[in-house]
């Protein structure tokens, strides 16, 4: 059976900024874990996540406790952030090493080269979310500050 379509507005966080309906469209076709991800960074309690997740992906309370321990089990895991460029007249992304600290929020590695400027530092804390890139490419992009 499909998961039926969550009515308007129940995205809207209780903290942050409201959550874009294509952003979420997105998550959802790269399947549970962004989605999973996304709703824990995100501040909602655990009642909240599930009923979010579960609109998007019918599933018991059993298998939303496991799939959210599985997100959590890959905090320490280093992965690749793409972290944008400014001053580049096109949107232009770096590939950087990252650590994951907790869902959705990483440390950056690397170094800046001679010559790039990065919208957020090597060491600085991001939020990421997955994002389709123009050459079909997906991957985690950052987009805001992560808090400590």
């Amino acid at each position: 059976m499909p998961p039926e379509d969550p009515s308007p507005g129940c995205f809207l966080q209780t903290v942050g900024r409201p959550s874009e309906p294509e952003h979420l469209a997105r998550l959802r076709s790269q399947g549970r874990e962004s989605l999973c991800e996304f709703f824990l960074a995100g501040g909602l309690n655990e009642q909240s996540r599930y009923k979010l997740l579960r609109a998007f992906f019918p599933m018991s309370f059993r298998e939303f406790r496991a799939l959210e321990e599985q997100v959590a089990r890959s905090v320490g895991e280093s992965c690749t952030v793409l972290v944008p460029l400014v001053g580049e007249g096109t949107e232009v992304w770096r590939p950087v090493t990252a650590v994951r600290v907790r869902a959705g929020v990483f440390r950056l590695g690397g170094s800046v080269p001679a010559g790039e400027a990065w919208a957020f530092g090597p060491g600085e804390l991001v939020r990421c979310a997955a994002r389709a890139f123009s050459g079909g490419e997906q991957g985690l992009a950052a987009f805001e500050r992560g808090a400590s």
